[in-house]
């Protein structure tokens, strides 16, 4: 990861997301933010990068510590479709909220065995243009326009996401342990 990356998850994870989202790559600057997410002394950060020559997705997970965010590791994938462009409406309520991918990282690497372990866990989510914002454990996550939000979590057992219309009614609840492709 460049420090202009890691600069800039850094501040997402301190600050939030931007109020005017950028849909277009600034020349020199290959990744924008897409999603970002807190949740206890976990952070996640989702990248838009145009590096490897088509839009990938890059989730890095990040550990509180000391007062700065430390990076813990992270990846990333090609996409299906370019993620920046508005939300579709669903079809079925099968489709408000999706779980494409999911993944995690060890925080004690003292503990190899996975029942000793802590994990930083995030799933990806696709939201349809119904849904405004989710709600997590209580929290509650605005949808961006495009859709794309990311969910982190220490726990062992992943949390269930509520998708929650524009007045508040739960559309739909989703399971994030696995990914839904339907």
């Amino acid at each position: 990861m460049d420090k202009g990356m890691l600069a800039e998850c850094r501040h997402l994870l301190d600050h939030g997301m931007p109020q005017e989202a950028r849909t277009a790559f600034d020349a020199g600057r290959g990744y924008l933010p897409l999603a970002m997410d807190r949740s206890g002394e976990g952070g996640a950060v989702a990248l838009l990068s145009d590096r490897s020559g088509g839009p990938m997705i890059m989730v890095h997970l990040f550990k509180k510590r000391g007062g700065d965010w430390e990076h813990r590791g992270g990846g990333g994938g090609g996409t299906i479709e370019y993620p920046l462009v508005g939300r579709v409406p669903a079809k079925g309520p099968e489709d408000y909220l999706r779980c494409p991918g999911n993944g995690g990282v060890l925080m004690n690497p003292e503990h190899r065995l996975p029942w000793t372990g802590w994990y930083l866990r995030h799933a990806e989510l696709t939201a349809s243009a119904e849904v405004r914002r989710v709600r997590v454990r209580g929290r509650l996550i605005e949808v961006p326009f495009h859709g794309f939000l990311i969910v982190v979590w220490s726990a062992r057992r992943a949390p269930e996401v509520e998708a929650l219309g524009e007045d508040g009614e739960v559309l739909t609840t989703l399971d994030v342990s696995g990914p839904t492709l339907h």
